[in-house]
């Protein structure tokens, strides 16, 4: 039988979800599929359908070393890192596998002073270490947009014996019938760029737009004195936790009219296959990271400036047309999202070929 391992050491409670999504078609191929995790996944891999005698869990690194003893991996196993973690170089060494595909979500970010001083210094270090890794620790680069296979070659990180493979997040959802409530969403991080306050603003300039945040950044106190009146009218909720389950994620979205995106630096979101799932349109920047799935118009928006005027026209006409663009979203979701696309991006690249979506 083909053996498959999913590692992912760095906690990303956003990857999941993919990661089980990616484990069950490969399991249909034929694949025995070990996953490897940072224990901090447990509470997720709870709420979430898998085979839990198919999952490896470590909180330290002698239970890592523990893990590495009870997995199998020989010369025909592949592993996929499925995220950048400093001990994926170990596991390298420790098992010596001769297939391993590492997929990189992020190659390059060319603006991060936008996200401040600090971030930028530690954005910059991961990205010099990954490179490093990718290339001269894997035997193929795997990315998941054509977006980021050119941010990839930019950056140097190509290998001289194979191409850079796009295989898109991969998210298993059913379809399901959606009972929408009237307010608009707010998923990520609160950082600078984020057009977060013109969001909220656009409450005060439009009576009928109510907003809903989640978030696991603290909020800042002088947003809950500056928009106090449309939290005690209801029409701004803000739910800040440390950590988002995906019910509470899911239920959000799917009751939602459509949701926000508004970073100005994005190579790919996981938000907008989620959201395509879930049969809810998403408004985003007019930048590459979101117009290689967003259709202006079809299956959401597209926004030139986060000033408040460009917020309303949007919320409007996605109102205005929300079956429509809904279904669209549901479609695009089926062609590059879903589980039957294991066939053309990593059941193909698990064999050594091109990736159809590399077309």
């Amino acid at each position: 039988m083909k053996k498959l391992n999913i590692i992912s050491l760095k906690y990303s409670p956003g990857l999941l979800k993919d990661m089980i999504a990616l484990s069950n078609a490969a399991q249909l191929d034929g694949y025995e599929v070990n996953l490897l995790l940072n224990r901090k996944y447990h509470w997720l891999i709870e709420e979430a359908k898998f085979n839990y005698e198919k999952v490896f869990t470590y909180s330290n690194f002698f239970g890592l070393i523990d893990c590495l003893r009870k997995i199998s991996i020989d010369t025909s196993s592949k592993i996929i890192f499925y995220n950048f973690h400093p001990y994926n170089i170990l596991l390298r060494f420790f098992k010596k596998p001769t297939n391993t595909y590492v997929y990189v979500h992020e190659p390059w970010m060319p603006d991060k002073y936008k996200y401040g001083y600090k971030r930028l210094i530690m954005v910059s270090i991961l990205e010099k270490m990954q490179k490093v890794y990718a290339l001269f620790l894997s035997d193929r680069i795997v990315v998941p947009s054509k977006h980021a296979s050119e941010k990839a070659s930019i950056f140097g990180m190509t290998k001289k014996d194979s191409n850079i493979q796009i295989c898109p997040l991969m998210i298993d959802i059913e379809e399901i019938s959606v009972q929408r409530e009237n307010y608009f969403l707010f998923i990520g991080r609160l950082h600078g760029a984020k057009a977060f306050e013109s969001l909220l603003s656009s409450l005060k300039h439009e009576s009928k737009i109510s907003l809903k945040v989640l978030t696991t950044t603290k909020i800042p106190n002088y947003i809950f004195e500056k928009f106090s009146k449309e939290l005690k009218e209801g029409r701004l909720k803000i739910i800040c936790e440390e950590s988002l389950s995906e019910n509470i994620i899911q239920s959000s979205i799917i009751k939602s009219s459509g949701v926000f995106k508004l970073d100005t630096l994005m190579t790919q979101s996981g938000v907008v296959p989620l959201s395509f799932g879930l049969s809810t349109p998403v408004i985003a920047r007019n930048i590459r990271g979101f117009t290689q799935d967003i259709d202006h118009k079809i299956n959401g928006y597209l926004i030139e400036n986060d000033d408040v005027l460009s917020i309303i026209e949007a919320v409007k006409f996605i109102s205005k047309n929300i079956n429509t663009i809904g279904e669209n979203a549901r479609l695009k979701y089926e062609e590059k999202f879903s589980p039957n696309t294991w066939s053309k991006g990593w059941g193909k690249v698990l064999d050594n070929e091109e990736s159809r979506f590399n077309v």
